[in-house]
């Protein structure tokens, strides 16, 4: 599995790689920085870690999860309040109605 994992981060250098040479030789503008790009430093390293040796994958798909909230946050696909509504707890929702009709 290992093996699996290095040649995942060969793929990913080179296409990166490949994108800045496009750029710079002006065949193509291709913009690597879009909303949320960030966002790329915890998806692409939790999706490779699903690949490797441990058999705990649980870490990797938080991990994972997080950064597709963030990227979709980001790229408003989903309203940042709605994430928070989507992490609090149920019980806060429907015990404590003053509190969350002030927060969302």
């Amino acid at each position: 599995m290992k093996k699996t994992s290095t040649w995942l981060w060969g793929i990913v250098l080179i296409i990166i790689g490949v994108v800045l040479g496009i750029n710079a030789l002006g065949v193509a503008h291709i913009n690597i920085f879009f909303p949320g790009w960030w966002t790329l430093f915890i998806i692409v390293p939790c999706f490779i870690g699903l690949f490797g040796n441990d058999n705990d994958k649980t870490g990797d798909l938080i991990g994972l999860c997080i950064g597709a909230i963030l990227l979709m946050a980001n790229m408003v696909i989903v309203r940042q309040f709605r994430i928070l509504r989507i992490l609090v707890l149920r019980e806060l929702e429907h015990g404590h109605t003053k509190v969350t009709s002030t927060l969302f």
